[in-house]
């Protein structure tokens, strides 16, 4: 159950929601140049993501964002909504639930501590984006979670 509810988040984050099948049978449109560019702002911001985990800032923002990849905030704005169809907030919180849900699998922090940790300004925000990236609030994940059986590590 729980690798269904990562699955879901980062189907959430990375994927296309299910309206979108009937547009992924059309043949693509043809970016060409494009699209490489994006895919290489969206491979450097992830790898960025990745290695500096730069998402848990919670005071990060396109511009800053942009600013650090070296390209106009317009560039990683579109390069996100084309290739990941979401928000730049949408992809930055994405990041945020998989860190947070690392958290809440791994230690006994508490759900305020844990939002605060993975980059949200307030605990509303953070339970508000949890449950719409996984479906269900930090507290219930983490019981659904450790009534699995799995034992914290």
């Amino acid at each position: 159950q729980t690798a269904f509810v990562l699955t879901i988040g980062g189907a959430g984050m990375f994927g296309r929601s299910s309206k979108h099948t009937a547009q992924e049978s059309a043949p693509p449109a043809d970016h060409g140049d494009a699209d490489q560019a994006d895919g290489d702002v969206i491979a450097q911001l992830e790898k960025l993501f990745e290695t500096e985990k730069i998402y848990r800032d919670e005071d990060l923002s396109l511009r800053r964002l942009a600013r650090r990849l070296g390209v106009p905030d317009r560039r990683l704005s579109v390069a996100i909504n084309r290739l990941r169809e979401v928000s730049v907030s949408q992809f930055v919180n994405g990041y945020r639930i998989q860190d947070a849900c690392g958290l809440l699998r791994d230690t006994d922090r508490t759900v305020l501590d844990i939002s605060l940790a993975s980059g949200f300004a307030t605990k509303s925000n953070f339970n508000r984006e949890f449950l719409r990236v996984t479906g269900q609030s930090p507290t219930q994940w983490r019981r659904e979670f450790r009534q699995s059986g799995t034992q914290l590590g």
